[in-house]
């Protein structure tokens, strides 16, 4: 028996879905590397390009909620790692790689090189907080390390100058990009506190860029470099999504160039203001710190005279003497002088009266024995001795006070002159006419340095040409053929039968005439 199997038509959509689907199902996600070409954004931000190699070529898509997550704009002969699916673009009808992820070739490399070396270093303990330097609240000099010409030294410079422009600046150029980038900045790390003993901080800076662009600040040798320097360091790399080794290793990371100048230096006007904040509270203090002092002597006295013996003792020698006045009131005229009876009770009165008078002058002298004791040790006698001495302490207390607030104002003083010193012209001039100095010789030394290069460039060249040139052709085996005219012979069709021929050797020359001419591949014998 046979039996006939008849097989299943499909449709082209159905053709094409199960392509698709099975495209998804092999190959979910893949990663290719290629140069892209034929780069176009549509109006939807969507991007189609070819994505080829020397041998090859495959259409690509990226939609707009991808493509927004992509840190450089393509172009056509970027060469890019692409992360993606394979896709088959059913109404095309056209196979296609749909990119959900792009980065340029390499940067997968240099980031994975990046996290190991993070992850050693930080393993040594050189990322650790506990090392951190504190940066100076206000700078004598600032160490500068960055290129010469980038646009990020500017910003800087234009920041110090508005913030703190007491303090000089001494800049080490160096190239912040490509191979020789790290070995100067090294070296930079290392001379500028020896080149600039008076500086006590050091910006490292560079402006925006790819991952290769920053790598020198990504090398083990800058990070150890920053560590070993003897000043604290800030960095101020890219911009604020950058982040690099020299950033983690650094006593502190500012997000950009600018940001970095600002967290160096303090603000002039802020400083100006909370020192004047602090004049007003200091004289406000020492004001009422008197008025107390002042008041509380006041009260001290008051109490010394409320409690003062003096008064009393006044009082019973007044009443004393009143009371001896009517005693001698009554005796006169209780005892008149009648004969001699009354001559006796004279006399007698006249005792009396002695012993009277004696036995107040006894009472009278032991009053006045315990009026001086008690002058001994009353407050006030106390007062009068020990007052002078605590006077005498706060007298001196009260000018050591005065001498150490003319002393704060008189440094105020200074040091405000001493700014506006720094900001006249004649300071400014000086400071101008040193600068210019010092850029004299750097205009010298880099002069001398582009010489040196230039002067090794075109012996670099001069020997290439050389070796390029006829006598190192002619010093191979080969000749130069001219004519009797001094031309240059390039193909035999150029010469007659018989013809004299110049032939010019490495060392020296020949002379020839022609006997035939073979145009191709054969022996132009002479």
């Amino acid at each position: 028996m046979s039996s006939t199997r008849q097989s299943r038509s499909y449709t082209v959509s159905e053709v094409a879905q199960l392509l698709s689907d099975t495209l998804r199902s092999t190959f979910p996600t893949m990663r290719v590397v290629g140069e892209i070409s034929n780069f176009f954004r549509a109006r939807s931000d969507h991007w189609y390009f070819r994505l080829k190699d020397d041998k090859a070529q495959i259409e690509c898509a990226m939609f707009a909620a991808d493509a927004r997550g992509v840190a450089f704009a393509p172009a056509d002969g970027d060469e890019v790692e692409i992360t993606g699916q394979l896709d088959y673009y059913v109404p095309g009808g056209k196979l296609q790689l749909k990119c959900r992820l792009m980065q340029r070739a390499g940067e997968g490399r240099l980031l994975a090189a990046f996290e190991q070396r993070k992850k050693k270093l930080a393993a040594e303990g050189l990322f650790d907080d506990a090392i951190k330097r504190p940066l100076p609240r206000f700078p004598r000099a600032i160490g500068l390390i960055t290129s010469s010409d980038a646009a990020a030294l500017r910003d800087i410079l234009t920041t110090l100058e508005r913030r703190w422009p007491m303090p000089p600046i001494y800049l080490l150029p160096v190239l912040v990009q490509g191979e020789q980038a790290a070995p100067q900045i090294v070296q930079a790390l290392r001379q500028l506190p020896q080149r600039a003993p008076d500086v006590d901080v050091i910006i490292l800076a560079r402006g925006g860029g790819s991952i290769e662009d920053l790598w020198a600040f990504n090398e083990e040798a800058v990070a150890r470099a920053i560590r070993a320097c003897t000043l604290p360091v800030i960095t101020g790399v890219g911009h604020e999504t950058d982040t690099t080794i020299a950033d983690f290793a650094a006593d502190l990371r500012a997000p950009t160039p600018t940001a970095a100048a600002e967290r160096v230096a303090p603000d002039q006007e802020a400083v100006a203001q909370r020192l004047l904040q602090c004049r007003e509270r200091l004289l406000r203090a020492e004001s009422t710190a008197q008025q107390t002092r002042s008041t509380q002597l006041d009260a001290v006295l008051r109490r010394l005279r409320r409690v003062s013996p003096t008064q009393r003792i006044d009082t019973w020698a007044q009443r004393n003497d009143e009371l001896q006045a009517r005693l001698s009131s009554v005796a006169r005229r209780a005892v008149a002088p009648q004969g001699a009876r009354w001559q006796a009770v004279a006399q007698s009165r006249a005792r009396l009266l002695r012993a009277v008078q004696a036995s107040i002058e006894r009472e009278r002298q032991r009053l006045w024995a315990q009026r001086g004791l008690l002058r001994a040790q009353h407050p006030r006698r106390r007062v009068q001795i020990d007052a002078p001495a605590q006077l005498h302490r706060l007298l001196e207390r009260m000018q050591r006070q005065a001498r150490a607030t003319l002393s704060q104002a008189h440094h105020r003083v200074e040091g405000r002159a001493q700014r506006w010193r720094a900001l006249a012209p004649l300071g400014r001039l000086r400071r101008e006419a040193n600068d210019l100095a010092q850029l004299q010789r750097r205009l010298h030394c880099a002069t001398s340095l582009a010489m040196g290069a230039h002067q090794q460039a075109l012996q670099r060249a001069q020997e290439h040409l050389a070796h390029l040139g006829p006598p190192a052709t002619l010093a191979r085996g080969y000749a130069i053929v001219q004519r009797s005219d001094g031309a240059i012979l390039r193909e035999p069709a150029q010469v007659q039968h018989g013809e004299r021929l110049h032939l010019r050797l490495a060392q020296g020359s020949l002379q020839a005439i022609t006997d035939k001419n073979e145009p191709e591949g054969g022996d132009t014998s002479a």
